[in-house]
């Protein structure tokens, strides 16, 4: 069966109505899309059912609910799906577009059993290490399936639904990191750069992706303020995944061929790599002085100043947890040390030392459940589950990376996007998890979908021009372009 009629008989079903009724939605976001959408000869949007799944996945992925561990809604009902929907993720299609994600997950997978099994590591916990890996082994191809037709209309209604998940979930079916916050500090701690963050990066996505088609000097203007008020408000990784995003989507447009297809090779690429870094640098020296200077207020700098006069630098002071990581490493490089596993060895208080960083430790280990440190879902999931882990993790990295600059199927749509999603997940792999694991999962999807489409386009388009023909069957006469590029 289709996926489309899949989800329409489910939701439909569910309902207790007609899969011809159309479901409340928002109106005015619907008519716009249905004055900006494309009408090409087939049509292949989405039925009203589909963007309405779409919606209630984003508005469960913020709701989480205790069953091993805490788990998202949407996260439960996607691993239910899994033995129903595993014959469509094995299909040829699905496997060619995610490349080794799905293998290396399940070597990673494999690892965490073997890692809990050597260290005798308690059963709850084991439980916990294995079921994230899960998560992320039903969540990816369910993703690839659901976002890989009609992309841009489902991110809108999946991010449409993400805005509200994240403000009731500070009142109900709240998150495990809030619980946790309440044992560690001894309250929930519900401020902007714990929670309203999240609002504020999904408003804006969900405007660049209503907008950027229509204008994108708009699109990017949006995207900018976006990275200064989360920059103002104490968010800094949200604040560059903006400020850095939009910068390189409009540098990616600029330099790409519309004669290669949008393609960046050669020169052109290196150009794109050189101005990547440039970007990134411009970013950290413009917020250095705003801190500096007090223009982000009192709070910034005074953390700043803190971070910044350390001989480690503004980035590892931050981040002592990513050096701790590493040491932890260095003692169990492949097996690691379990999942959940205690900071027993005390490699945080080694970071600070080995760092020479004037610092208590104490305030790491009196407070709640004191893991061995890592901030990161490379290192921590190298730390716990062993060098699989890391793996898996390196290459999603090299994925994102190249969803910088590779062409997607949807450029019209979906390239401020894909820049700024792309910029932060590579932040959130190293440096700072905490992002959704279902978000994580439709970000690597979309990525890796649209640059298998755009790819299949290209090889048709030189078969089509070598036998002389278009797509159409009429005698060749101008090369065509992808969507939008």
């Amino acid at each position: 069966m289709h996926t489309d009629q899949m989800i329409t008989g489910i939701v439909g079903g569910v309902a207790g109505y007609e899969p011809r009724v159309m479901p409340t939605v928002p109106t005015v976001v619907e008519s716009w899309i249905e004055r900006s959408s494309p009408k090409p000869g087939g049509d292949s949007r989405s039925s009203g059912w589909v963007l309405f799944a779409a919606f209630l996945l984003g508005l469960g992925a913020r709701l989480q609910v205790q069953v091993i561990g805490f788990l998202p809604f949407s996260e439960l009902v996607v691993g239910l799906l899994l033995p129903f929907w595993l014959p469509t993720y094995t299909r040829r299609g699905v496997l060619r577009s995610t490349g080794l994600l799905i293998p290396l997950c399940v070597l990673w997978l494999l690892s965490a059993v073997i890692s809990d099994i050597y260290w005798s590591t308690e059963l709850t916990l084991a439980a916990r290490g294995t079921a994230r890996v899960l998560v992320y082994l039903a969540s990816i191809p369910f993703a690839v399936v659901f976002f890989g037709k009609d992309c841009w209309r489902r991110l809108i209604f999946f991010t449409l639904g993400l805005i509200p998940s994240v403000i009731l979930s500070t009142y109900v079916f709240r998150s495990g990191a809030q619980v946790g916050r309440e044992i560690v500090w001894g309250r929930t701690l519900i401020n902007f750069e714990t929670h309203w963050v999240a609002v504020a990066v999904f408003t804006a996505q969900l405007i660049n992706l209503l907008v950027y088609h229509r204008s994108k000097t708009l699109a990017y203007a949006a995207s900018l303020l976006a990275g200064g008020i989360n920059f103002y408000n104490g968010s800094r990784s949200a604040g560059a995944a903006f400020a850095i995003g939009a910068p390189l989507a409009l540098g990616r447009n600029v330099l790409a061929s519309r004669k290669a297809a949008g393609k960046l090779n050669g020169g052109r690429l290196a150009i794109f790599i050189a101005a990547t870094f440039l970007v990134a640098w411009a970013v950290i020296e413009a917020y250095s002085y705003s801190a500096r200077e007090g223009l982000l207020g009192e709070r910034s700098r005074r953390k700043f100043e803190a971070q910044s006069k350390s001989a480690a630098g503004l980035l590892l002071t931050g981040r002592l947890e990513f050096v701790g990581a590493v040491l932890a490493v260095q003692d169990s490089p492949w097996l690691g040390h379990g999942s959940w596993k205690l900071d027993t060895d005390r490699y945080y208080a080694q970071a600070i030392r080995f760092m020479e960083i004037n610092a208590d430790p104490r305030a790491y280990y009196i407070k709640g459940y004191p893991l061995i440190p890592s901030h990161s879902h490379l290192m921590g999931s190298w730390v716990e589950n062993g060098l699989a882990g890391g793996i898996f993790w390196a290459y999603a990295l090299m994925l994102v990376a190249r969803a910088l600059y590779r062409p997607l199927e949807d450029e019209r749509h979906l390239r401020l996007w894909v820049s700024c999603t792309a910029t932060a997940l590579a932040w959130h792999i190293v440096f700072s998890p905490i992002s959704g694991r279902l978000e994580t999962s439709v970000a690597l999807a979309v990525f890796v979908t649209q640059a298998d489409a755009a790819m299949s386009a290209g090889r048709l388009r030189r078969r089509m021009a070598t036998a002389g023909v278009d797509s159409t069957g009429r005698p060749f006469t101008a090369e065509p372009v992808l969507r939008g590029a």
